[in-house]
Order: structure tokens, then sequence, then C-alpha cells
């Protein structure tokens, strides 16, 4: 019974002909959820369904059960199940397959217990997208998951309803460190940041061949190796070996290219993303959506995977990565070769793995990894001495690598994938840190006059504008207890945009950036806290620069001056110190009050 159970979804599109397209109805009522149950709507509609079939057609199914239960494989392949439904038409009972093709996927277990509120939004949302589909991918899709075998794990399920579709495995990778996200559910999300399946060597090397042609690869003698290296959202890589003119050895190299069925399959997914943005506004009251930035949320999907797909922005990204770390031996970035084309870049191959996996079972090692980590791609952007300090904007662990081959500096870490970079100059680092001290002390008054660092220029704060953020401010602060400051800050942009200010990229990606490190860091050092680093650092730069301060508490003019390398003012020195001082008593008063009362207990 289990081995036929996956195939009635299948079966029952197996339908009557000339049947008009079903779009499904949402949203979905609130009750949906109170009482269904997978196993009796698959039964429900077969029963509708098969005794609708013609002979020939019926004589098929039976046959495909019959390998079911025999257990042969063998006898459910893709080709055979494609052509059969190929033979009819089964948009008539549309809205009822994507419905079970989406509570089997095993994709609302992502939802948290504490955070059911989003099951509906969820729900709809991916059914929204499924609906909007080609045929062709949903068939694919519906296709993918009959061939599951029974007792597949629910994580290989969501992998295989994220198969083949960028927008959600871009999503599959914002999830995949996610602490609330089921542990089994993570790992298989993991797999999504560069260990994907959807292309062959054969199929890669072959697309590979036809962007570089016959002249660069006999001129650069390229090989390629006889499996895929690594597979993304959105690309490729395959290892490779060249020979650079007037070299006599050959190189180890990589080949990243963009999939030849991602663009196609982007360019469907953006587009009904654009309408899933419209129906949620339009739809705000009925999913209670108050303060969830949807629209922010899926914008920053957009712009995300639209980076992806830009070749030569990557290449150039990776030479201006590769200059400004060159002298830095805590950092390695791989040499981009002239191979490379605007669809194919040839880079230097990276011993080593994702930075998550580094140094297993070794906590100490792990803890100084994590603190290697933090330092580079947060404390040292936010206090470099380079003006605009340059950073990584996609930092997931599959763009991370410890290096394995470098006995001498165990801890260096490599940066790949340079699709998404940004830049911070010096003003914009004061500022970030302003607010930074401004969620720290919950000073209303310092991050309002620090918020024209987060939003777009040419929006001036009037006198009405400056109430409308004063109040986003507070309700942001109200909310924060608790966060990680870089959360907190998150939020405030999302409250700002649905406010309709336009967001500064750079900073709202670095912000971003900092919380998927958050994650990871996490798994390195659970213990570690990057707030507590960075003010670690600050602290100890301050002790440098005191005689230049003691000096200009002499000449006050300069008292309120942040031209220093730790970028923050002896005022703002003070204010910490000042609120420190207070806390610490206001702990003290507790544990004594605590003692006080311990007798009368």
């Amino acid at each position: 019974m289990l081995a036929q159970f996956r195939l009635l979804p299948l079966v029952a599109i197996l339908v009557l002909p000339d049947s008009a397209l079903a779009q499904i109805p949402l949203p979905t009522p609130k009750e949906h959820y109170e009482d269904f149950n997978l196993q009796a709507e698959t039964f429900r509609l077969a029963a509708s369904v098969l005794p609708t079939l013609d002979a020939e057609t019926q004589q098929e199914v039976g046959a495909l059960m019959a390998a079911l239960r025999s257990g042969d494989s063998d006898g459910l392949t893709a080709p055979r199940l494609r052509q059969l439904l190929q033979r009819i038409d089964w948009q008539r009972w549309r809205p009822q397959l994507l419905e079970l093709a989406l509570h089997r996927s095993a994709v609302l277990s992502l939802v948290s217990e504490d955070a059911q509120e989003w099951v509906p939004i969820v729900h709809d949302a991916l059914l929204f997208f499924l609906d909007n589909l080609s045929e062709e991918r949903i068939i694919e899709r519906l296709v993918a998951q009959a061939r599951l075998p029974a007792g597949t794990e629910r994580g290989q399920r969501l992998l295989q309803f994220a198969s083949r579709t960028p927008s959600l495995q871009k999503i599959g990778q914002i999830l995949a460190r996610y602490p609330a996200v089921p542990e089994d559910l993570r790992q298989s999300l993991q797999t999504l940041e560069n260990s994907i399946q959807t292309t062959t060597r054969d199929e890669l090397v072959e697309f590979i061949r036809q962007q570089v042609g016959p002249e660069r690869i006999e001129r650069y003698q390229i090989e390629f190796a006889e499996e895929v290296l690594a597979e993304a959202s959105i690309g490729a890589v395959i290892r490779s070996r060249l020979t650079l003119p007037g070299e006599d050895d050959p190189r180890q190299a990589v080949c990243k290219v963009i999939k030849s069925y991602a663009v196609p399959a982007l360019n469907e997914d953006l587009e009904i993303m654009n309408g899933l943005t419209l129906y949620f506004e339009e739809n705000a009251d009925f999913y209670e959506i108050g303060d969830i930035p949807l629209a922010e949320m899926f914008q920053e999907v957009r712009e995300a995977l639209s980076r992806e797909i830009l070749v030569t922005e990557e290449q150039q990204n990776l030479i201006r990565a590769a200059e400004y770390y060159r002298e830095d031996p805590k950092v390695k970035i791989p040499e981009i070769y002239p191979a490379s084309t605007e669809n194919v870049t040839f880079m230097e191959f990276i011993e080593g793995g994702k930075i998550t996996d580094a140094f297993p079972g070794n906590r100490q090692a792990r803890r100084r990894m994590a603190r290697r980590l933090a330092d580079i791609l947060s404390v040292d952007v936010l206090f470099s001495s380079r003006d605009p300090a340059l950073f990584h904007g996609d930092p997931h662990a599959g763009n991370v690598f410890y290096t394995s081959s470098d006995s001498a500096n165990p801890y260096r870490i490599a940066l790949i994938d340079w699709g998404l970079a940004g830049v911070l100059n010096k003003q914009q680092r004061v500022q970030l840190i302003q607010l930074l001290l401004g969620v720290y002390l919950r000073d209303r008054g310092r991050l309002r006059r620090n918020l024209g660092a987060l939003i777009g220029e040419g929006q001036p704060l009037n006198a009405q504008g400056q109430r409308k953020t004063d109040a986003l401010v507070a309700e942001t602060l109200s909310a924060s207890r608790g966060k990680p400051a870089f959360n907190v800050l998150s939020d405030l942009i999302s409250r700002l945009a649905r406010a309709g200010y336009r967001i500064n990229f750079n900073l709202a990606l670095y912000i971003k950036s900092q919380i998927t490190i958050i994650g990871i860091l996490k798994e390195l050092d659970p213990d570690l806290k990057m707030t507590e680093r960075a003010t670690r650092h600050v602290g100890g730069q301050v002790l440098k620069e005191m005689p230049k301060r003691l000096a200009n508490m002499i000449y006050f003019p300069n008292w309120d001056s942040r031209n220093y390398p730790s970028l923050v003012s002896n005022d703002d020195v003070f204010d910490v110190q000042a609120t420190l001082i207070k806390r610490g008593f206001k702990k003290l008063g507790g544990w004594m009050w605590k003692g006080i009362r311990a007798p009368f207990r």
C-alpha cells in the first residue's frame, strides 16, 4: 500500500481531456490546516480520477503499481511516467495535485512550533509559486516526486521539491544555518550551498565547450575532471587543468559556469515572485502580515539571484578582492585565469572545504577558526584602514573555505564566489558603529541621528519624516530585547523599507551578511558573540589611542572627534562606560535584593 501511495498523485492526473486550466483558489481557508490528511486526500483524488480513465491507461497504471509492489524501481522510470502524462490532459485536477505535492514535500516542516502563524503564508506562497510554473516544470516536479522511494526521509523530499528551482534553492541556502529549522532539515538544506545534483558531468562539459569554443580549449590545453565538483542554485563547478602561455606545467583550476537551464528557470522564478509580492500586498489583512517584511524578503532573494548570473561582474569582484587582500596572510582569494570568457570563469583550485567542516572534533581549533572568521568578515571590515573597505556579500558556508593544503597557515580562510560584494566608505562605517552603539545603549537619539546612513540619498528627513522615523526607531527598540545588534538593525531596515524609504544597498548588504556569519559562528563556536568581540577590539584600540585622546581632551573642540582607528569619540567612550557602570549597579542591586530576601523565604 505504501508503495502505491507515492504513485497516486501521478495516477490522479490521468483525467478526461479538453478540461480548462484550473487556477488554485487562494487564500486557503484557515480550517484547511486543522483537518488536512495527506493520505486520505490522496486516496480521495485517486478514487475520483481512476474511473475516468480508458482501459489502456488503466492497464498502464496497473503495470506501474505492480512494479512498485514488487520493488522494481526500474519500472518507474521518468521517461515512462512522462510519456504517460503527455498522452492526456491533466489540468482539470491541477489544484488538488499541487496541494498534494506541496504537503508531500515536507516543506511545511521548516516552520518551527513557535512560529505557526507563518504556516498559511508559506503554504499559499508555495501554492501560488507552483501554480504559476510552466507546465513542463510542473510535470517535471510531479514525476520526480513520484519516483522517490517509499520511506524517503523528509529532508530528501524537501530537496527534491526545490530541485532545478533557483529561487527555492536560494531560500534554502538562507535557511540552512537558521537555528529554528529542525536539525535534519538544516543538514539537508546545507547541501544547497554547493552540493546540488541536477546536471551530469557530460552535460556540463559539453555546455562549457560550446561557450568557450574549440580554439580557446586548444590554446590553453584545457582538460576536465570526470565528475562535477560542486553545484549551487545557479552555477556549477568542475575541476580542470590548463596551461598558461609561456608555462610548461599545467595548473590545477576550477571552471565555473551558469547552468544551461538556470537562466530561463530564473527568469520565470523572478516573474512569479513579482506576482507573489503583489498578491500578499493585496491580501495582507487575511494573512495578518503586520510587520512581517515579506516584500523585502522577496526583494532580497530576487537581488541575490539576479546578481548570480552577472559573470563578468563576479570576475571583476574576484580581481578586486585579490588585490584588496594581496598582503593579508589570513585570506586567500582564488586567482582568475585568462582562459575565462564573459560566460565562463576559470580560476585557481582551492584545496579545502566548507569552513563549518574545519577541524572536526577539535573544539579549540574550531574556536580559533571562528574568531578568525569573525575578524576577517566583520571586525576588519568595520575598522579597516583602507577606504573604502571591501566585503563579501554572500558569506554562506559554501562560499567560505578553510585551506587544508596550507600547513604553515592552517587557519587561512579562502573567500570564493564573489558574485555579490559591497564596499563601505569611512563615513558609512562611522555611522554604522553609531547605529550599533545606539542598539547597545538603547539610545533612540543616537539611532535617529544616524538613520541617514541606512536611507538612500535624496530622501531628506523633514519634520513629518522625522516623526515617522522616530516611531519606527521606538518600535524597533521595543521589540529588540535579546536580539543580536545586527538582527535589530535588520529589523529597522525592514520597517524603513515598508514605510517607503529607499535603503542604502551596501549598508543593508553588510548587515544581512553579518546575520549569515552569525549562523556559521554558532556552528564553529556556540559561545562566541560577534558583538562582544567587536567591542573588545574597540576597547583595545581605545587604550592605544589614549595619548591622542588625552590631547584632544585638553584641546576641547576635538572632544567629539571620531578620527581614530576605533572610529569612536571620547563622548562615545564615556557613554559606554556610564552605561556599563549603570548596568553593573543594577545587577549588583539585584544580587543584594536577593540576598536580603533569602532569609525570609
